[in-house]
């Protein structure tokens, strides 16, 4: 007999650890640059505006909130263009000039962020300042951060969820096994520098570093977004060369379904858990009909299927 190890569950954990905040559909945010005017007037008296102040800030606001509203939900439009795109086969090329739109659109609301913030400090004088400083680093304890590094779709969860549904062929289950090994390490990289990246664009910002050296860190998180898009389009297209057509066109409609759809059994990473999730994986493939048993193995905070074939 012939014990091929599949990794499906592995391979969905993978995709879940990476998408913990960041499942299909959902939109990002256009930068993670401090929204200071909405903190400063919510906490006028707080601040001691005096009316001088509020008149001015209310005529700052009425002249650059609408800009920034419009751009904003241009740039979520653009977003879903690419996700669309994407799910269309699009080429690598042309998700890319869509991305080059967006990132347009995000360095227009870095600027206008910047002047308004600077415009800020020089209504305010330097003690209200450091209170609404104060205020927003306060806004931000506990609060858990909706970080979303890239528009594309996230099939990963949806091909895991659904494996059952789509009979999946003993090589055509190989091939997929062999996708978080190849892909994640790349990917959560990319992630991660990003999300560094994302913490010193905000700190950059509270600090008053100048446009050029914020707009800097942003151009370095474009690259690795770029990257990102790059490495999850080229995770697409291995899922699409593994599929055939009608299951590609399955794996479409898992996808647009309500999330609840798309969710994973329980994933809870612990060893102790995974190990109960053996049971519940002996329901969640169905690779062919010469299986003759199917083996869960738990190592290394991973669980494994192992299926002997004849």
């Amino acid at each position: 007999m012939k014990k091929i190890f599949m990794v499906l569950l592995a391979f969905g954990l993978a995709y879940a650890q990476m998408n913990m905040a960041a499942m299909p559909g959902q939109a990002g945010p256009a930068n993670p640059m401090p929204n200071y005017m909405p903190l400063i007037m919510e906490n006028a008296e707080e601040v001691m505006l005096t009316s001088e102040q509020t008149e001015q800030l209310k005529q700052w606001s009425e002249i650059a909130l609408p800009k920034v509203k419009a751009w904003l939900n241009e740039l979520e439009e653009v977003n879903l263009k690419i996700k669309n795109a994407a799910l269309a086969k699009a080429s690598i090329d042309d998700l890319l000039v869509l991305e080059q739109t967006a990132e347009d659109l995000r360095i227009k609301i870095i600027n206008s962020k910047v002047d308004c913030r600077d415009n800020a400090q020089k209504i305010l004088d330097e003690k209200q300042w450091q209170q609404v400083v104060g205020l927003y680093n306060m806004s931000q304890v506990g609060t858990a951060k909706e970080e979303i590094y890239s528009p594309m779709p996230e099939l990963g969860m949806t091909l895991m969820a659904h494996t059952n549904d789509l009979s999946l062929d003993s090589e055509q289950a190989k091939a997929i096994s062999q996708m978080p090994s190849h892909n994640m390490p790349a990917m959560q990289a990319l992630e991660k520098e990003i999300s560094e990246l994302y913490s010193l664009l905000t700190l950059a910002s509270l600090e008053n570093k100048s446009k050029a050296e914020i707009l800097d860190l942003e151009h370095k998180a474009e690259a690795n977004r770029i990257e990102l898009i790059k490495a999850q389009a080229d995770c697409r297209d291995q899922i699409i060369a593994s599929l055939n057509g009608e299951q590609w066109q399955k794996l479409l409609e898992y996808f647009n379904a309500p999330m609840a759809m798309n969710m994973p059994m329980n994933m809870d990473h612990s060893q102790h858990n995974m190990a109960a999730m053996a049971g519940e994986a002996q329901n969640f493939v169905k690779l062919a009909d010469n299986m003759l048993w199917l083996e869960p193995i738990v190592s290394n905070n991973k669980l494994y299927l192992g299926l002997n074939f004849e």
